[in-house]
């Protein structure tokens, strides 16, 4: 846990709750530790998940600010839910199947991939399940 406040970014805006990520950085004792890995267990034990706040923000003072294609949206979570993240995903390593943002890969290839996935589970007669996430508007281009 200690290693996972050590990743914290410090100068960042509180939560709601008005803690600060220095707070974690000076009281990192064992006790907190403690309290902490108690909390994030009883967050997994009940589904209980820590809230995030949408704030829409506008991309630019010139735009129209009636139109929502003009924000964008900016979360303000807890530190404590932040450190829940680090928690429970490791820092990012990319998977070979990750193909966008990536030097020499392309939408063509994942497709491509995915064809050929698609064709080996329906010539063996295995069940495939799929899901795709459209991410075009969290990004200023694509």
């Amino acid at each position: 846990m200690t290693c996972c406040i050590k990743n914290l970014k410090r100068n960042r805006s509180s939560g709601l709750d008005g803690v600060w990520s220095e707070n974690y950085f000076i009281n990192g004792t064992s006790n907190l530790c403690s309290c902490l890995a108690s909390l994030y267990t009883h967050i997994l034990k009940y589904n209980c998940v820590p809230t995030r706040v949408l704030i829409p923000f506008p991309k630019k003072a010139t735009l129209d600010p009636n139109r929502p294609e003009h924000h964008r949206p900016i979360t303000l979570s807890s530190v404590y839910s932040t450190l829940f993240e680090y928690i429970i995903i490791p820092d990012v390593i990319l998977n070979n199947n990750q193909f966008g943002f990536r030097k020499g890969c392309g939408t063509s290839v994942g497709n491509g991939l995915l064809m050929d996935i698609l064709c080996h589970h329906k010539r063996a007669k295995i069940p495939m399940f799929f899901c795709s996430l459209d991410a075009e508007k969290c990004f200023h281009s694509i």
